[in-house]
């Protein structure tokens, strides 16, 4: 819903302009291809006091069609953005919490091989995979005084029609392509990743069922252990046995109504913290 192209394909660097070009002109042509946008896309160094995180800097050639291949907005109010056009630049959410950056702040872009530079930071956009830094071409030219050097291509394409696997093997052939990747391959991953989160949940869910299990039988072992001359008593007293029953029972349920609604409140704030500090 976010990034809404389905292929990303690397521009050999090594390659002349020619080849570049041949290549961009048959995956733009491919049978099911819909559109197709370069994009300058680099890794980067983004620093704010003295925090540092690396990030992808994204600068697309045609900023007035980027919205087909890329969504931006606030997670929080569901607000869509424009693509940035001004002196601003927009950064992923986590990026910007892991930099302690507010909308207002700057940032500094570190590269090996140009100066660094600094950016105002227009809005933060929701997003969960990587981090970015969604820059405009005009912008950029401002910064570096050079125009981008547009090293991706991203496709949109007919699945039904696309065959994933033979598009790559024909793309790949051209010597104006590098790499391909596929977004459909990057969700498989992810999944595959977070599989492996939910087993875990799942033993850890078990494990702390069965020891909530042998604690509170224990427990309700000891109660009546511990009381046995004052059930022994109402007994006594004429109480019959369902009544001596549900007398610990009533007990038993008030203290488990007690026990849900701590959890609920310290359970919650406890999963925030967790899901927080395991975050991939």
């Amino acid at each position: 819903k976010i990034f809404t192209y389905n292929a990303s394909a690397t521009l050999n660097s090594k390659a002349k302009e020619s080849e570049k070009e041949e290549f961009i002109q048959a995956a733009a042509s491919y049978k099911g291809v819909n559109d197709a946008i370069k994009v300058m896309f680099l890794s980067v160094d983004l620093t704010h006091g003295d925090k540092i995180r690396s990030t992808n800097l994204f600068v697309p050639e045609d900023t007035g069609k980027i919205e087909e291949f890329l969504t931006l907005k606030s997670r929080t109010t569901g607000e869509k953005y424009s693509f940035p056009k001004g002196d601003g630049a927009y950064i992923s959410e986590k990026t910007a919490k892991m930099l302690s950056v507010k909308e207002g702040d700057s940032v500094e872009i570190k590269r090996d091989d140009k100066k660094t530079v600094s950016v105002k930071i227009e809005k933060i956009v929701e997003n969960y995979v990587f981090h970015y830094l969604f820059l405009s071409p005009e912008l950029y030219k401002k910064l570096y005084g050079e125009e981008p050097v547009y090293n991706t291509l991203n496709l949109i394409y007919d699945k039904k029609i696309v065959d994933e696997p033979e598009m790559g093997e024909e793309l790949l052939s051209y010597a104006g392509c590098s790499g391909i990747s596929f977004v459909s391959e990057l969700e498989k991953n992810i999944d595959r990743m977070l599989r492996v989160l939910d087993l875990i949940t799942l033993v850890l869910i078990v494990a702390a069922g069965l020891l909530a299990f042998v604690v509170l039988y224990n427990l309700n072992s000891i109660n009546i252990l511990e009381r046995k001359r004052e059930l022994a008593t109402l007994k006594v007293l004429g109480f019959y046995d369902t009544e001596v029953a549900a007398y610990v029972y009533r007990e038993n349920l008030l203290l488990t109504a007690f026990g849900i609604l701590a959890g609920l409140v310290f359970g919650t704030i406890l999963h925030r913290y967790v899901i927080v500090t395991v975050e991939v």
